[in-house]
């Protein structure tokens, strides 16, 4: 006798024929879903991806820049640029002073500016003596012989101009003497040698060499 399935489909001889035909309805309809949804995929764009591999490029950077920190170079060549800074600045000013180069007035002129502007009597030993120091305290350091003594007579060379003339006038100042901004740095920067020393890139160290080589041929 014909019986219903339950699916609804009619079976002439017992059997349940309306499942597999259900199954394979569903089937087709699950496979029309995954082929829609992998086409959306396909299409979505790609820029999270791209913002990833940027992210990951600039932690490798970063790192690398921050490996270089402890390095024994990086500090010799940081030391060198300091050196080589400081140098620059006080020869040309103790030359200045006491050779009357670069167009200046000589020991004259630096005295009677000492005398009249910043009250240091006698005015011609503190120019003999503030030229001797930025000129052959500015080469010492910047071949780094004697660098760290050399460097401490510049920081006290850059305070007696502050205390004498340029902390008066300010940070900034067209007044006499200019303000105090250029004797900071120059006197952080002599700081960093006076602590740090000259580094591998001197003379201190081939001296040190050689007097150990020496000590050692005796």
């Amino acid at each position: 006798m014909p019986r219903t399935n339950s699916a609804g489909a009619v079976s002439t001889d017992g059997t349940v024929t309306g499942g597999a035909v259900g199954g394979e309805a569903v089937g087709r309809r699950t496979g029309h879903a995954s082929a829609v949804a992998g086409t959306a995929g396909a299409g979505t764009p790609t820029g999270t991806g791209d913002l990833t591999a940027i992210e990951a490029h600039l932690v490798g950077i970063s790192e690398a820049v921050r490996a270089t920190r402890d390095l024994p170079l990086s500090r010799d060549l940081a030391l060198v640029a300091a050196r080589v800074g400081l140098a620059w600045i006080f020869v040309y000013h103790g030359a200045h002073t006491l050779f009357g180069a670069f167009g200046g007035g000589g020991l004259h002129a630096q005295a009677e500016f000492f005398s009249s502007v910043a009250h240091l009597r006698p005015a011609m030993f503190f120019a003999v003596l503030g030229g001797i120091i930025e000129f052959f305290g500015g080469m010492a350091v910047g071949l780094g012989i004697f660098g760290r003594l050399a460097a401490v007579g510049l920081v006290g060379d850059m305070a007696m101009a502050m205390a004498t003339v340029t902390f008066g006038n300010g940070i900034v100042s067209n007044a006499a003497g200019s303000g105090y901004e250029i004797n900071v740095t120059l006197a952080a920067l002599a700081v960093v040698v006076a602590l740090m020393g000259t580094g591998r890139f001197s003379l201190d160290v081939l001296l040190r060499a050689w007097y150990r080589r020496w000590r050692h041929l005796r």
